[in-house]
């Protein structure tokens, strides 16, 4: 070490003891996840679904969420809840793009003809849309006699160990559901029926799988399921992510709030008549007053002052709403939702000329 490496050395010594530095202290910190993976491939399966109602149901019974607008209940239940249909529209275009890229795929005659009996371009589409949302699945391969068959199973019916891939589907039968676990792996296929409790019964209590034997062999060293996977899941080991996670959910969340309070301002934004009593309209038969409605006859009923001189009068107001910054709220969130999965115009949508309308 040289002269001046050890006047600095003392230096930093001599700074250091004059700062007094400590070191910092060793953290632990405890975080509980509010979801697991199952229940996060059942709101996936929910947001592409697109349906209001199952929304509602799903986000009020999932605990943990704080300040989400699914799982919010308004004063008086008067907020009418819109899903914007965004998650379906993303899938399914990104799905259209590759399924509409096949026709030039080259392959043997003979794949061509079993290409066509199973419907393979149909059941790829479907594959990918079910591994954007769900994040990952498999294509099982099925022999019966002559017959070849192909299906797509998702990631909320597909395990993964070792070299296997567990498929489970469930059968009702006899007041019961039983569940119907394969273990596909290189050269065998080994099936196992279970009952609700978990308990193994022979397959042929479910009168469907009969014929099915318990474990088969094959000669070559491939599966006849095949896994899918799009994008690698840094939460569960080994699983795929959907496109619908890392934040995603939250943003379309955003946006049906801002959609939903559009149109709840637009309906509270109708023209109101403010009309006297006496000019009312009335039930041609009883006399009675007609109430009013919230599409049609909106009125409000205001008394008539007892002046000299001033008589009834109808007074039509319109409310004004403040769209530019509904407008606004509704793009960014749109661009959030988007972000990092598919250009707006992509799917037809001009973000520009939205903003230039008001």
């Amino acid at each position: 070490m040289s002269i001046f490496d050890k006047i600095g050395e003392r230096m930093r010594e001599k700074v250091k003891n004059w700062l007094r530095l400590n070191p910092a202290p060793q953290q632990s910190f405890n975080i509980n996840e509010y979801t697991t993976r199952e229940t996060e491939i059942i709101r996936s399966q929910l947001w592409y679904r697109g349906d209001a109602n199952e929304l509602y149901q799903f986000f009020h019974q999932l605990t943990g969420v704080q300040g989400s607008f699914w799982g919010s209940v308004p004063s008086g239940g008067t907020v009418r809840k819109v899903h914007s249909g965004i998650p379906a529209i993303i899938a399914d275009t990104l799905a259209y793009i590759v399924k509409s890229d096949m026709d030039g795929i080259e392959a043997p005659e003979v794949w061509n003809e079993l290409a066509e009996s199973i419907d393979f371009t149909n059941i790829v589409g479907q594959a990918i849309v079910d591994t954007l949302v769900e994040g990952d699945g498999a294509f099982r391969i099925s022999v019966n006699g002559d017959k070849i068959g192909l299906d797509f199973i998702g990631a909320s019916r597909c395990e993964y160990e070792d070299d296997e891939i567990i498929i489970h589907t469930q059968y009702p039968a006899k007041n019961r559901i039983f569940t119907l676990t394969e273990r596909h792996g290189k050269g065998y296929v080994e099936s196992r029926l279970y009952d609700e409790n978990g308990h193994e019964v022979p397959l042929d209590t479910v009168p469907e799988l009969a014929g099915i034997e318990p474990y088969i062999e094959f000669s070559g060293d491939y599966s006849l399921a095949v896994p899918l996977m799009f994008y690698a899941s840094k939460k569960y080991k080994g699983r795929g992510k959907s496109v619908f996670d890392g934040g995603k959910s939250d943003c379309f969340d955003s946006l049906d709030e801002v959609i939903s309070q559009w149109w709840d301002a637009v309906r509270a934004g109708r023209v109101k008549q403010y009309i006297p009593e006496s000019m009312i309209p009335r039930d041609p038969h009883t006399g009675a007053l007609l109430p009013p409605d919230q599409f049609g006859n909106n009125y409000i009923s205001v008394s008539v002052p007892v002046i000299e001189g001033v008589s009834p009068e109808i007074k039509t107001v319109q409310p004004d709403i403040n769209y530019e910054a509904f407008v606004s709220a509704y793009t960014n969130a749109l661009l959030m939702c988007l972000q990092g999965l598919v250009s707006p115009a992509t799917l037809g949508i001009d973000v520009g000329k939205i903003s230039m309308l008001f």
